[in-house]
Formats: structure tokens, C-alpha cells, sequence
């Protein structure tokens, strides 16, 4: 079995409700969970540390017409939000509880759970269903995507 360890940059993330940020990675990590739970654990480390395999934070991205990029490093996966970009996210507890009562924060939810799909190869998809599509507007991992990594996790691990 693999284990995956990640963290945030909260320090890019200054102004931003840091719990929030936790949350939403999360449950874009518990859905790759649901679909690889027998080829991969994620553990998350609670303060930011280089030694992790995957670290999200808010920086500049190299192509400008991305919101986000995921870069592999040899050592370890870097996901970066543009970060001249106004996210949909809250600043506080109090705007987070608004925006969500409002149902923003889709674009980072959705933002988050792409690129992690890339961390494990994925290529865009021409399919719009998909979250691998290049201009995603699903919060959810098509069942087609999850029969595609699970054959692919299946074939690489000797199962």
C-alpha cells in the first residue's frame, strides 16, 4: 500500500480561514480515499513541513490562463493556486459560514480535487462529466474516473 502525506502553506495563504482551507482539502482527499482505499492512505501533517509528498499553497502559476497547477518535483507534488486570484473562500469563520450558507467555495472545492487527480497521473479529460476535464464544473470523481485509476492501481500493484 502507498502512503501519501500532505500539507498546506498556510503562510500563502495569509487572510484566508486556515481551518477552511484544511476542511475543503480534505474532503477532496477523503474522495480519492473512497476510490483508493486499498491502494493508498493520505496523512495529513498538521504543520506545514517540506518532507511532505504533496503541499498546496497560494503562489504564482507559470501559465497564465490556469487558477492552478500541479507540479511534479521528483520528491514531492506542489499544487499552487493563482494567487492574484480572489478565491471563493472565506476570511473569516463568520464570512466562511456565509459563503457557504450562500454555496460558494465550489471553485476551489472543485480546483482542489482536479489537481489531486493529477498527483496520481491523471491527464485531462475531454468529457465534461469528469473532473478531470480542463474546465471542471463537477465536485465529484465520475464513475468512470474511478474505474480507470482502480484498474490502474490493480494492474501496477500486482492485484
Amino acid at each position: 500500500m502507498e502512503h501519501l502525506t500532505y500539507t498546506i502553506d498556510e503562510v500563502s495563504f495569509k487572510g484566508y480561514y486556515i481551518p477552511d482551507i484544511y476542511n475543503r482539502v480534505r474532503r477532496a482527499i477523503n474522495e480519492w480515499q473512497k476510490i483508493l482505499g486499498e491502494y493508498v492512505t493520505f496523512y495529513e501533517f498538521e504543520e506545514p513541513t517540506h518532507n511532505a509528498d504533496i503541499t498546496i499553497r497560494l503562489g504564482k502559476v507559470e501559465n497564465r490562463l490556469n487558477v492552478a497547477e500541479c507540479k511534479d518535483l521528483g520528491n514531492e507534488w506542489i499544487i499552487t493556486f493563482a494567487k492574484d486570484l480572489e478565491w471563493d473562500l472565506g476570511k473569516t469563520k463568520f464570512t466562511n459560514w456565509l459563503r457557504k450558507a450562500l454555496g460558494l467555495g465550489e471553485r476551489f472545492d472543485r480546483c482542489i480535487l482536479h489537481e489531486i487527480g493529477h498527483v496520481f497521473d491523471f491527464p485531462h479529460s475531454q468529457d465534461e462529466d469528469d473532473v478531470m476535464h480542463h474546465n471542471t464544473k463537477v465536485n465529484t470523481i465520475s464513475l468512470y474516473e474511478a474505474q480507470h485509476l482502480k484498474l490502474f492501481y490493480k494492474e501496477h500493484n500486482g492485484a
